[in-house]
């Protein structure tokens, strides 16, 4: 197909695409089908996620009460995003509310703009974009009410892990499956989800009556154990993740 004088050529519009900020690439897939398909394809997210010139805002996601149940404890059925800008100001966006069928939302993680959650009562775990509203229902664990420890999202191909306990298991978007996973230690503390930097997910746990810190690899899926001083870890591990942004 001709292309008419006043049109970018293909390699110069994908290079001007790849450097705005999410918002503004959603947006743009109403433009017309071809860049619906462009913009939504896993090697444009590659591309995007390569290019840091003009980052997205950085958005805190809350869960909203929307009521309260029989024991007085309020339900959340629905996200709210607060946009903090460089200057310090606050916008919040439209309220997202993720299929979960009225019931409370429970087990919020988050990783690269992805949710992860699970609903009161309920075994299943979702998985969403909160931007896009795309949402994912994975296969349910044998184990009854598995309890998330970390969730990390891989921007760059597009694939999703899953860690849960007790019954260790690791679930990747990529298998399509659960998978049993060894060496991790059975008694964690009150960190919930673990905190995620760059692909590993440190958690406190407690072994013969020492505190440790485990490390664990999204990536390889393997894990290791480090030794921690003496002092309190709960202070500790808040300075970390406040550090990294969680």
């Amino acid at each position: 197909m001709r292309k008419r004088p006043h049109e970018f050529p293909d390699d110069i519009l994908l290079r001007i695409l790849s450097l705005l900020p999410v918002e503004i690439i959603c947006r743009f897939k109403c433009v017309c089908k071809s860049w619906q398909q462009l913009l939504s394809s896993k090697d444009f997210a590659r591309i995007h996620s390569l290019s840091t010139t003009f980052p997205s805002d950085t958005i805190a996601i809350v869960p909203v009460p929307s009521g309260f149940s029989d024991a007085i404890a309020p339900v959340r059925t629905g996200f709210s995003f607060i946009r903090i800008t460089p200057e310090d100001s606050i916008e919040s966006p439209p309220l997202v509310r993720p299929p979960s069928g009225g019931e409370s939302l429970t087990q919020l993680a988050c990783s690269n703009g992805m949710l992860c959650y699970t609903t009161y009562l309920n075994p299943s775990i979702h998985v969403c974009n909160p931007v896009t509203k795309q949402h994912l229902t994975l296969p349910v664990h044998p184990y009854y009410l598995p309890e998330i420890i970390a969730f990390y999202f891989d921007p760059v191909n597009h694939n999703f892990k899953l860690l849960i306990g007790k019954e260790h298991a690791v679930f990747s978007s990529a298998a399509g499956h659960w998978k049993q996973v060894a060496g991790l230690p059975a008694s964690t503390s009150w960190q919930r989800p673990a905190i995620c930097v760059r692909g590993i997910c440190y958690q406190v746990c407690r072994e013969d009556n020492q505190n440790m810190l485990s490390a664990f690899d999204m990536e390889t899926e393997s894990s290791e154990r480090i030794q921690m001083p003496l002092q309190t870890m709960k202070e500790w591990l808040e300075i970390v993740s406040l550090r990294y942004g969680g």
